[in-house]
């Protein structure tokens, strides 16, 4: 089922569960929805300026969220939501980095659950001085969408997640920072290395041996490191499980070398 413009809107209960920890910032100035849909995010804050490029309320605004053009003097602001998410959420990172450039205090987005990972928790992404306070994973089929204006039920592993910018207080602060994963079976070399044993694609995680591949650029080299069995160490990758690194509409994803790693730790070393 192909989904127009990411447009899948989240279900009440859901927001319910959002809610409690938008309320914190009940003192802002400015509250902003940038991609509003059905407005199920909007009685949370009586003042929303509320966002869609295909507005499904009259309260809200037709206007693309990436080219808004506003300067709120110092005001406090956060934006919060739902985001569309892109392929390879590259979308929900440019809202991201919308919001941070419009000025933004805080950040409440429902994200996919890559975002729990240090790779998209990055200063690129969120300079220093944002703090990551809470993250609140979302049941399963916590969306709908539209087909044929029927209503179906629609699941992306997601979570809550809420920033705050140069905050005090004894809040911890759930970012992660990168960490080195050692893997002693194998390493990762150059695309088309000759030293390599075998390939993973990013897109599927399918295990092939370098002469089976057809599009190199899609692929991740490994060489099986000395004193380790290279059909043994095929099986073991092919039984890894990606899912839960989902990133995009559908459940589709894209493994990258720090994912692979920490799914073969978290199988086979714990």
């Amino acid at each position: 089922m192909k989904i127009i413009n990411d447009q899948f809107y989240t279900k009440e209960n859901v927001v319910e569960l959002c809610k409690k920890s938008l309320l914190q910032f009940n003192n802002y100035d400015v509250f902003i929805e940038p991609s509003a849909g059905e407005g199920a995010f909007l009685n949370i804050f009586s003042n929303t300026l509320a966002y869609d490029i295909d507005p499904k309320q009259t309260k809200i605004m037709k206007q693309d969220f990436l080219e808004l053009d506003l300067n709120f003097n110092n005001k406090k602001v956060l934006v919060f939501g739902n985001p569309p998410f892109g392929s390879r959420s590259t979308l929900a990172k440019k809202f991201i980095k919308k919001s941070i450039s419009l000025g933004a205090n805080a950040i409440a987005f429902v994200l996919p659950n890559i975002f729990k990972k240090a790779i998209n928790q990055t200063y690129k992404l969120f300079p220093e001085e944002w703090k990551l306070i809470n993250i609140i994973d979302l049941p399963k089929e916590s969306f709908y969408v539209y087909d044929k204006s029927q209503y179906i039920n629609y699941h992306v592993p997601c979570s809550f997640f809420v920033w705050i910018k140069n905050d005090r207080s004894n809040l911890p602060n759930l970012r992660k920072n990168k960490i080195t994963l050692e893997i002693k079976e194998f390493i990762f070399v150059k695309r088309n290395s000759l030293e390599a044993d075998l390939t993973i694609n990013g897109n599927s995680g399918k295990v092939r041996f370098p002469h089976e591949i057809t599009n190199p650029k899609a692929e991740h080299f490994i060489k099986i490191n000395t004193n380790f069995d290279l059909i043994e160490i095929k099986e073991k990758l092919n039984n890894l499980i990606y899912q839960k690194y989902s990133s995009v509409n559908g459940g589709n994803y894209w493994i990258n070398q720090d994912q692979i790693k920490e799914a073969w730790i978290e199988k086979y070393y714990k």
